[in-house]
């Protein structure tokens, strides 16, 4: 059932014009052809049955896949997703709300596949990123928030460059996804 609603996201998200539009024509790192395919669930939830066929599918559709899991899902491979023009992310996804000054605020962040550490504190006083808990379990990961993306990400996306993400909350805010917008990205999909 989850590969027939990720493909089905994948159609959706290529044929569908996109929630987020940049018409920045800044210079941006070409990578046509190329996809990500980043599944840090493989911890927790493994399906290689998914895994090969999303590799099998990109590849006959012409791009070079890079596949990715485990704690190989980490902040390097988030800071370079510029390198891709379609990257799919099977990743845990996280909520939260905070106070400000001004009142209540909500953020939302994407986990890695690396487990939290005392030594990642550094990471969330400066709002780049946080200690993250999958829903139902105390197992904490360290997860990227959206201004992680703003400052770390390398480069620009391609032309037409679409993330499909498969996560819980990944939408909970469009922070994540305006800030992409604003280093090129088209488009950005949750399933």
């Amino acid at each position: 059932m989850l590969r027939v609603l990720l493909v089905l996201g994948l159609v959706i998200a290529l044929t569908i014009p996109a929630v987020i539009m940049n018409s920045n024509l800044e210079l941006c790192y070409r990578a046509e052809k190329r996809a990500l395919i980043a599944d840090g669930l493989s911890i927790d939830s493994p399906n290689p049955e998914l895994d090969k066929y999303l590799i099998r599918l990109l590849k006959m559709s012409g791009y070079v896949v890079n596949y990715v899991n485990g704690s190989k899902v980490n902040l390097e491979l988030y800071s370079e997703l510029t390198r891709y023009s379609l990257i799919i992310l099977r990743v845990h996804g996280g909520k939260a709300v905070y106070k400000t000054p001004n009142g209540l605020s909500m953020i939302n962040g994407l986990f890695t596949g690396i487990k939290w550490s005392n030594k990642y504190e550094y990471l969330r006083r400066l709002w780049l990123a946080t200690r993250a808990f999958p829903y139902g379990s105390n197992k904490a990961y360290l997860a990227v928030l959206p201004r992680f993306f703003d400052v770390m990400l390398r480069g620009r996306f391609s032309d037409g460059s679409v993330i499909v993400v498969a996560s819980c909350y990944s939408l909970y805010t469009l922070d994540i996804a305006k800030v992409l917008a604003k280093k090129g990205l088209k488009m950005f999909r949750y399933l």
